[in-house]
């Protein structure tokens, strides 16, 4: 890190750091959709103020609930485990949304 005037620390980016892209954005009433780059996909849902994130690259999901309290978990422990109602119900609709993001990419 170099120093600039003050003391303050310039802070240099890695070269495997990037910064996700928006790629797509779906509005909607009860929640909007947004895609970022392929790595990451976000959804936020406005009605109770959840949010669920999408990672593959790390096989995880993280879910930040209405009190702003976030936990993440891997795929194959929801899988054996299972999951709230809330996250399964909000994990469901990112579902639904990246399948038909992907089916009209393939007919464009």
């Amino acid at each position: 890190m170099k120093r600039k005037r003050g003391g303050r620390r310039k802070r240099q980016k890695s070269q495997g750091q990037q910064r996700s892209k928006l790629e797509t954005f779906i509005p909607s009433r009860s929640c909007p959709f947004q895609l970022l780059d392929d790595t990451v996909r976000m959804l936020i849902n406005f009605t109770n103020h959840t949010k669920v994130i999408l990672c593959p690259l790390m096989m995880a999901v993280t879910y930040i609930d209405a009190e702003k309290n976030f936990r993440t978990f891997r795929y194959s422990t929801i899988t054996e485990q299972g999951c709230c109602m809330q996250l399964g119900t909000n994990l469901k609709y990112a579902l639904d949304k990246i399948q038909l993001t992907l089916s009209k990419r393939e007919k464009q």
